[in-house]
């Protein structure tokens, strides 16, 4: 009880600040941009499920959220859904995340963990349930939770060369990624030019390959976890939808161990907004 006031407690203090920082740039930017895109999921070519990014960003904030749901016989047997959002700052070509919050739920119980962030390192967690204790797992240390992403802030690329936006540097990348239980990498590297097409986006895009390795909180005993640690099969396309600063993900292929599992962007919309409103939202996120 005393460990969640605590958290209750840091968290509102982080996130007044976070809300100032948001709230002092949208004084100073009276446009941001902001970007809706809506994903079809498929493994082994089976539909499976959906998923919807939305991010609002002003040249130094950016707030996102992500929400996805299985569907179809998975979704009958595993009933799985899951939303999440990320507020942070944006500095040179890389997020600093101020506050994370993502719940998930497989139709028979769920998780929520809740993250605040100061210059990227983690300052509050809370993770309800706690994860099982297993002799196997790697354990998380104070090192692992410092100049990290959370998951949703990991998807946020700006462009490094805005006047290059298919420069091959923009699939130069080592996200250093903490999901509130496991402490990963994935590094991107530039492997082709593609073309995406879909409602919203027709034309060239970035496809980098990825590798996955594990740092903490994984369990080394499972076969999923040395598989993606050896798995060549991994790729992100990125394309520069105009009207954002940022290299928008189009499509992730990755191999697993039932198939090829595809996000697949189907359709996306980017509008101008007005920046105190777009922001506002991740303020109400911050303060949670």
């Amino acid at each position: 009880m005393k460990g969640t006031s605590r958290f209750a407690m840091r968290g509102r203090i982080i996130g007044a600040l976070a809300a100032a920082t948001l709230l002092a740039g949208a004084r100073s930017e009276a446009r941001a941009a902001g970007l809706s895109a809506a994903y079809a999921i498929t493994l082994a070519g089976l539909s499976v499920g959906d998923a919807s990014l939305s991010l609002a960003s002003t040249p130094r904030n950016y707030h996102a959220s992500l929400a996805m749901r299985l569907s179809g016989i998975a979704g009958l047997l595993t009933g799985a859904r899951g939303a999440a959002v990320s507020t942070g700052s944006i500095v040179g070509a890389r997020p600093t995340p101020i506050s994370y919050a993502i719940t998930t739920t497989n139709g028979h119980a769920s998780r929520t963990v809740r993250m605040a962030l100061q210059g990227g390192t983690v300052a509050a967690l809370e993770v309800k349930p706690p994860v099982d204790v297993f002799d196997d797992r790697v354990p998380v240390t104070e090192a692992n939770k410092i100049d990290v992403l959370d998951p949703i802030s990991a998807l946020v690329m700006p462009t490094p060369q805005p006047d290059k936006p298919l420069d091959p540097s923009g699939c130069d990348r080592k996200l250093a990624v903490f999901d509130g239980v496991a402490r990963f990498d994935v590094t991107l590297s530039y492997a082709r030019l593609s073309n995406a097409v879909f409602p919203g986006y027709s034309g060239p895009a970035l496809v980098c390959s990825a590798r996955y390795t594990p740092i903490a909180g994984h369990r080394t005993s499972l076969k999923a976890t040395s598989y993606m640690a050896e798995n060549r099969d991994m790729e992100v396309s990125l394309a520069p939808l105009s009207g954002t600063p940022f290299l928008v993900p189009v499509k992730i292929s990755v191999r697993t161990l039932f198939g090829m599992l595809v996000i697949d962007a189907v359709s996306a919309r980017v509008r101008s907004e007005n920046a105190q409103a777009g922001m506002l939202g991740a303020q109400a996120g911050a303060e949670k």
